[in-house]
C-alpha cells in the first residue's frame, strides 16, 4: 500500500537592508581591511577609503590611521568596489572585491605621486585571507550552492565539504526538513550551534537542526561553518554554522525552478527483481520561485521565495496506517 503525502515548504522572507547596520550583525557580516603606502613604502596617514556594494549601492568609508591601516566593518556578504584616495597621490580603484560571511578581505595599496588625473584600476582583487584570526572555518557561497548537486534539497548536506565535518546522507521525503546529523571533529551532533541571519535556529531540547524548516538553496547567500579555535562567542564543543539569506538589489530579478524524480527514470532494486516485483512508486516534484528587487533605491530591498513539494512514494508511514500490506514475495 502506498502512502501518499503532500508536503509544502513555504520559505518566504522580506529583507530590508538599510544603509546603517547595527552592531549586532557581526556574525552575519564580513569586513575589508588593509594598509596604504606610497611608492617608497612609507605609510600614508589620512587616506580616504570608500567601499560600495555594486548591487545595492550601500556605501561605507574610513580613513587610514597613524600606521596607515584601515578597517571597514559590518559589510554584508557581496561584491564591492574599493576606492582609495589621498591628497597628492593618484587614486586606486579595486573592482570585484568579494566579502564573505565572517571573513576579512585584505586590500593593500601602494599609491604613486599624482602627475596627472589618471586613475589606477585593479580588476583582480586578492582573495580573502584569514590572517587576523586562528579560527578554522569554511565558507560555502551561493555559486557553490547552485553548482553542486543536492539530491536532498538541503544545503546542510554540503557542510561535509569542510575539513573535519561528517554526516550521513539523509534519505527522507520531507523536503527542507530531516537535516543530517552533523558531527564536527568527532563531537556529538547535539554540540553544534546554528544561526540564520544571526538568530539562533537550534532545536530547544536537542540542539540540532532537525525540526527547523531549512531555507531552499536558491534563497541562501552564504554559509559559514567554524570547526575549531573559535572564540567565546560560540557555545558548544562542536561546530558553529551561520547562514545568511539573500537580499534584493537595485535590479528586479527572479527565477523559477522545478526538480522532478520519477520511478520511470530509476533502475529497479535487485532484490525486487529477484522476486518479480516491479519498481516501487516514486514521484516527486519540487517547484518554486524567487523574486527580489528595490523598495527604495539604494535604501531598502525585498526578497521573497516560495517552494512547494508534491510527492507520492511507496514508503508506508506506519504512524498513519495500521494495516500494512506487504508486497507478494517479501513475506519470507
Amino acid at each position: 500500500m502506498c502512502g501518499r503525502s503532500i508536503s509544502v515548504l513555504l520559505v518566504a522572507g522580506i529583507s530590508l537592508v538599510l544603509a546603517v547596520c547595527g552592531s549586532s550583525q557581526t556574525q552575519t557580516t564580513g569586513r575589508i581591511t588593509g594598509t596604504v603606502k606610497d611608492a617608497q613604502g612609507a605609510v600614508i596617514v589620512g587616506a580616504e577609503v570608500s567601499v560600495e556594494n555594486a548591487a545595492t549601492g550601500d556605501r561605507h568609508s574610513a580613513a587610514t590611521d597613524s600606521s596607515g591601516t584601515y578597517s571597514i566593518l559590518q559589510l554584508l556578504p557581496a561584491t564591492y568596489v574599493v576606492n582609495i584616495r589621498a591628497h597628492g597621490f593618484s587614486p586606486w580603484l579595486f573592482h570585484d572585491v568579494a566579502v564573505g560571511l565572517a571573513e576579512t578581505s585584505t586590500i593593500n595599496a601602494s599609491l604613486t605621486v599624482a602627475q596627472s588625473s589618471a586613475e589606477i584600476t585593479v580588476n583582480d582583487a586578492p582573495p580573502p585571507v584569514r590572517s587576523d584570526s586562528s579560527v578554522l572555518a569554511s565558507t560555502i557561497d551561493s555559486r557553490t550552492l547552485e553548482s553542486l548537486p543536492l539530491p536532498t534539497r538541503n544545503f546542510l548536506q554540503l557542510l561535509t565539504l569542510a575539513p573535519g565535518v561528517t554526516a550521513p546522507l539523509t534519505n527522507n521525503s520531507a523536503i527542507g526538513r530531516n537535516s543530517p546529523n552533523v558531527s564536527v571533529n568527532g563531537a556529538r551532533v547535539t554540540q553544534n550551534g546554528y544561526e540564520i541571519n544571526g538568530v539562533d535556529a537550534d532545536d530547544i531540547s536537542l540542539h540540532v537542526f532537525a525540526d527547523v524548516p531549512v531555507p531552499a538553496p536558491e534563497t541562501v547567500s552564504d554559509v559559514n561553518v567554524q570547526t575549531s579555535l573559535y572564540d567565546a562567542s560560540v557555545a558548544g564543543a562542536g561546530g558553529s554554522v551561520q547562514v545568511v539569506t539573500r537580499s534584493g538589489t537595485n535590479s528586479l530579478h527572479g527565477a523559477a525552478y522545478e526538480y522532478l524524480r520519477n520511478e520511470a527514470f530509476n533502475a529497479n532494486d535487485a532484490n525486487l527483481n529477484a522476486v518479480g516485483v516491479g519498481r516501487p512508486e516514486m514521484r516527486r516534484n519540487v517547484y518554486g520561485a524567487t523574486l527580489g528587487g528595490p523598495l527604495l533605491k539604494n535604501k531598502a530591498f525585498f526578497f521573497v521565495s516560495y517552494q512547494g513539494t508534491r510527492e507520492a512514494n511507496g514508503a508506508t508511514d506506519q504512524s498513519l496506517y495500521k494495516d500494512v500490506l506487504i508486497a507478494p514475495g517479501l513475506t519470507d
